[in-house]
């Protein structure tokens, strides 16, 4: 199994890139009661975008050093879980649906988190206009 201080570092990876995703979707919670609207947590356009932000933020994590397929997947699929709030069982479900059928809307919202990222790398301050965009109206 995991050695201790792989476990670690791989709980510490998925809370913190976790967190950095949620605040993507604050305004939604906020107008929510501090909760992920259902709507966004089915919405496939919202994985897809956090799903792709998230390889993003752990390759950054990382420094791009990283040879271990397991922890990557292992902070993927727990990362998007908290910024979701909900089952990491659920996510895996559906991203492995996905990666074998790919959906319009996830694969679109994998196009605009890679745009998001670079822009926020940039220091563009309407780096994430599309993504707003793209969910006003559905909670």
């Amino acid at each position: 199994m995991f050695g201790f201080n792989k476990e670690s570092r791989m709980k510490k990876l998925w809370d913190s890139i976790g967190m950095q995703l949620r605040d993507i979707l604050a305004f939604p919670r906020q107008m929510n009661g501090g909760n992920v609207p259902d709507a966004l947590k089915t919405n496939n356009y919202v994985l897809g975008f956090h799903y792709m932000m998230c390889i993003h933020l752990y390759h950054f994590a990382v420094k791009g050093k990283t040879d271990d397929p397991e922890e990557g997947g292992f902070v993927l699929i727990n990362s998007v879980a908290i910024a979701l709030e909900m089952d990491a069982h659920d996510i895996v479900q559906k991203v492995d649906r996905f990666m074998s059928n790919p959906d319009k809307d996830f694969t679109r919202g994998i196009e605009d988190a890679k745009i998001a990222f670079e822009k926020l790398q940039e220091g563009d301050t309407n780096a994430m206009f599309e993504f707003n965009k793209n969910i006003r109206g559905t909670y």
